[in-house]
Order: structure tokens, then sequence, then C-alpha cells
């Protein structure tokens, strides 16, 4: 099983619980990242930690 975002990484490990399969969770769009590549003069879309 493969997940991609905080929510689906919560219920990829009940369910990999569940049917007994290994989870890889790939983390993507983590808020203080994009955050911290934005150009000066932008704000940022999300609050930190999202």
């Amino acid at each position: 099983m493969h997940s991609h975002y905080w929510l689906s990484g919560q219920v990829g490990w009940l369910a990999s619980e569940r049917w007994g399969v290994p989870l890889v969770h790939t983390m993507h769009t983590m808020a203080k990242v994009k955050n911290a590549s934005l150009a000066a003069e932008d704000t940022p879309s999300r609050p930190p930690g999202s």
C-alpha cells in the first residue's frame, strides 16, 4: 500500500494493519517546504505544518 498525504497516511496505516500488507508513505507538498521557496513578494497559501 502507498500513501501520499497525511490523511491518506493515517487511513493507509489502519488498512495496512488490517490487510497485513506493508505501507510506504511518500509525503508531498508540505507547506513548510513550499513556503520556504516562495518569492519575496508572495504570501504563503497554506499554514505551516499542513
